[in-house]
C-alpha cells in the first residue's frame, strides 16, 4: 500500500498513540528500556489533551498507509522533538521520508542548523546516516526517561 505523507490533526490521535506505544514496546527489546520507563512513557502520553497540546506547540507530519498511520515526526523551532516510525513499517524509507520533510520545515522556519536530542541508542546510527552528528551525551535529569544517557545531535542544514 503506498504511503502518504500528511500534516496531523486532531483526528490523528489513536493513529500516533499506536506508534509511540509499539515503538516504546520495541525499545524494551532493542535498548533494554526497563517495564517502568516504558509504563511511563505510555502513561505520559496517554491522554488526549496531551496530544492536543504536542499539536498545539509543534509541527507534526504523520506517514500513513490507507488509514493506518505507521510514522510521525515532530518538529519545534529547530530541533526534531520525535521521529517514530512503527516496527512493522521499518526498514522500508518511511524515517528517511519523515527525517526529510522536518529538516525541509526546520529549514523553512529560517534555521541554519537542525538538532535531536536522541534516548534510544539504537537510534542513534539511522541519523548518522542522516548525516548528524554527536555533539554530546548527557543524563536525561527529570521525565519517563530519567537516569537514561541522552545523545545530542546536530547538522547543518540550507545553504
Amino acid at each position: 500500500m503506498p504511503i502518504q505523507f500528511r500534516t496531523a490533526d486532531g483526528d490523528d490521535i489513536d493513529g500516533m498513540r499506536g506508534v509511540l506505544g509499539a515503538c516504546y514496546r520495541r525499545f524494551a527489546i532493542t535498548d533494554a528500556w526497563s517495564e517502568r520507563v516504558i509504563r511511563d512513557c505510555v502513561e505520559s502520553l496517554a491522554s488526549a489533551a496531551a496530544f492536543r497540546a504536542i499539536l498545539d506547540k509543534e509541527q507534526v507530519h504523520l506517514a500513513v498507509a490507507g488509514a493506518v498511520c505507521v510514522g510521525m515526526v515532530s518538529v519545534v523551532d529547530r530541533e526534531i522533538a520525535a521521529l517514530f516510525v512503527h516496527p512493522g513499517s521499518q526498514h522500508g524509507g518511511i524515517g528517511t521520508a519523515l527525517f526529510r520533510r522536518a529538516i525541509a520545515a526546520i529549514g523553512n522556519q529560517g534555521h541554519q542548523q537542525a538538532v535531536v536530542s536522541v534516548v534510544a541508542a539504537s537510534a542513534v546510527g539511522f541519523y548518522e546516516k542522516m548525516g548528524m552528528r554527536v555533539t554530546t551525551t548527557a543524563k536525561v535529569a527529570h521525565g519517563p526517561c530519567t537516569g537514561m544517557t541522552v545523545t545530542m545531535m546536530g547538522m547543518a542544514i540550507g545553504g
